[in-house]
């Protein structure tokens, strides 16, 4: 009893300690002031958008900032793939998953992999891989839980790879004689079932792998699959068995293993997406909702545009829509349209990429040969953004070192947000900082081009060999980005600054990256008019923003900044200053330069001792 009153009490003090650190600086009035806010934006009778950024800022509000930044600045995120053609986003926990399904060139198809990326940012966190399983992958596919199974590679159409990607084991399953090119994979209740041409449905015991039996539309006559339905689509619903071939659909009795009832499809070689006791059947520009019991149809219209993917969620994407919704991509890159799934209402219709779809946390992927994209379109508003934008007055802002770190650390992935609101701006003009830039177009640098041929390279550039084939040097002209800083305080400050890009400039493309591009540099700068200059690129295409911001600024004083200028000396030749300032973490970003220097001393000093010991 003792010891649970004891482990209780430690746990509220250390909450109330963890609590007072993250909040220090606030009043109980500001306290009670965010909470009447709070309650004000959550019963509606404020908008996020009435509540101005100095007070978001200075309450703490970080989530409320969060939901707007997001909703306007980053609600389209474009993250570019290494190679072509990848599958539909597989959502697994809280990642997405995007499998390979091309062999990049000069690659094995054993290289293929899954690309595993943050679903918040789209951040890849690793590529999965397994050489075995690369060679089956065919680009039919299921995931139950870690274990991925993938079927109908070109290696062999009839076999299944099982992979447990965490314990990299691998297991395979051929399809029984009678049996052509698998066509679905499913598990349900721990039977694995695959559908395939002849008509058929095979089932095995998902642990073990044990063969079960089959779901056929025909009896066996002999004949062998030719001529059959393959099933592209398989679902179990109930005590029945369902799987759609190109011109049908068949139930089965899932415990007698008797076909029970067949219907035709509407649109003769469509495709087919279950939703609960239904299925959408679609081809070209046209839909259906049907019943799943007896193929009914419920509902039926068209698109503008051929279907690209269709998909059916709960989840909730506008913000003034509740219910079920029907998603779908139209080809040609014609964008994204969303329906009331009962209704087949159109509701939006949104001008974004992607083919094959998901959802997940209110927010739709989607990818395309090329690239995968996030898209959220609840809590945009172009209007009520711009308008919370114009009404900061920067006059009212103020931003301590506290307060700016709490920002920078929240929003730094927003380039356009810490441009837009001027924090950055702010902070270092409190600091008697000032920073201009500007871009300039010219040569940056030269690539190596691989050909196929030994022919003459472009741009008449003559053909040179490499390890690893023929090519030429090609130039690569970009921009580069020109800084000046001025220091008008009375402080000599070691700064490190963060220069942050994402966008193109003529491009009218609403994706923004999901790893902007930056570049870091530290530096110490005088007082009084103090004054520092650079550049470095940033690519072949010219960014929509640039923006420049402190990550520290530490106040130092002249015998520090000496004596580093000393040990950074190409001349100097004293170890222990160097070691010294290696020591210290104010200069860590410099200690690269520091470090490779202390070795070439030592080297030297390695050198004298030997010919001191060699003469003597």
């Amino acid at each position: 009893m003792k010891n649970s009153l004891l482990k209780k009490l430690i746990f509220l003090f250390a909450a109330l300690f963890i609590h007072h650190i993250v909040f220090a600086g606030m009043s109980s009035d500001e306290f009670k002031k965010r909470d009447r806010l709070r309650q004000a934006v959550k019963k509606e009778v404020l908008s996020i958008y009435d509540i101005a950024l100095n007070t978001y800022v200075r309450l703490s509000m970080w989530d409320e900032l969060d939901m707007i930044f997001t909703a306007n600045e980053r609600n389209s995120i474009q993250y570019t793939l290494p190679g072509l053609y990848y599958s539909r986003p597989h959502i697994v926990g809280d990642k997405v998953w995007i499998f390979e399904n091309m062999t990049a060139k000069g690659s094995a198809a054993t290289d293929r992999g899954i690309y595993v990326f943050d679903s918040k940012l789209l951040v890849p966190l690793e590529k999965k891989q397994n050489e075995k399983y690369g060679s089956l992958d065919g680009g039919i596919r299921k995931i139950i839980g870690q274990i991925v199974i993938s079927g109908g590679a070109n290696k062999d159409v009839d076999t299944a790879a099982v992979w447990d990607t965490v314990t990299d084991t691998f297991r395979t399953i051929h399809l029984p004689a009678g049996c052509h090119y698998i066509g679905v994979i499913e598990v349900v209740d721990n039977i694995l079932y695959i559908g395939s041409c002849g008509g058929i449905i095979n089932a095995w015991k998902f642990d073990s792998l044990e063969y079960i039996g089959n779901y056929a539309s025909s009896e066996n006559d002999g004949s062998g699959w030719e001529g059959k339905e393959c099933i592209s689509n398989l679902k179990i619903s109930g005590n029945n068995v369902i799987g759609a071939g190109e011109r049908t659909v068949f139930i089965w009795d899932r415990i007698g293993e008797k076909p029970v009832n067949t219907y035709e499809k509407i649109f003769p070689n469509s495709f087919i997406y279950f939703y609960g006791d239904y299925f959408v059947e679609f081809k070209n520009r046209k839909f259906a909702v049907r019943s799943l019991e007896n193929g009914h149809v419920i509902n039926k219209t068209s698109a503008s545009n051929s279907i690209e993917d269709l998909i059916v969620t709960e989840e909730k994407l506008l913000s003034d829509v509740d219910g079920t919704l029907l998603i779908l991509t139209l080809r040609h890159g014609m964008g994204v349209m969303i329906y009331d799934f009962d209704t087949l209402k159109p509701l939006k219709l949104l001008d974004r990429k992607g083919e094959n779809l998901a959802v997940y946390k209110n927010a739709i992927f989607a990818t395309d040969d090329k690239h995968l994209y996030k898209y959220r379109v609840m809590g945009k508003s172009d209007a009520k953004y711009k308008r919370f934008l114009k009404n900061i007055d920067h006059n009212k802002i103020v931003i301590d070192d506290r307060l700016y770190h709490s920002f920078i650390d929240r929003f730094r992935r927003y380039p356009k947000v810490i441009e837009k609101t001027g924090v950055a701006d702010i902070f270092m003009k409190r600091k008697g900082l000032f920073v201009s830039h500007s871009l300039k177009y010219g040569k940056i640098g030269e690539r190596f081009v691989y050909e196929d041929s030994r022919e003459e390279g472009g741009s008449g550039q003559s053909m040179i060999s490499s390890e690893n084939g023929a090519g030429y040097r090609e130039k690569i002209y970009g921009y580069e980005a020109g800084y000046h800083i001025i220091n008008r305080s009375s402080n000599l400050y070691f700064i490190t600054m963060k220069a942050t890009w994402d966008g193109e400039f003529v491009s009218k493309s609403p994706y923004v990256s999901a790893q902007p591009s930056e570049h870091r540099f530290s530096f110490f700068i005088q007082p009084n008019n103090g004054r520092h200059m650079g550049q470095f690129d940033v690519g072949e295409r010219e960014p929509a923003s640039i923006v420049f911001y402190p990550v520290s600024i530490r106040e130092t004083d002249q015998a520090y900044y000496d004596d580093f200028m000393k040990a950074w000396d190409p001349k100097n030749e004293d170890i222990s200053l160097l070691e010294r300032f290696l020591a210290d973490d104010l200069v860590k970003n410099l200690h690269p330069y520091l470090e490779k220097k202390r070795a070439e001393l030592a080297r030297k000093q390695e050198k004298r001792s030997w010919f001191y010991r060699f003469f003597n």
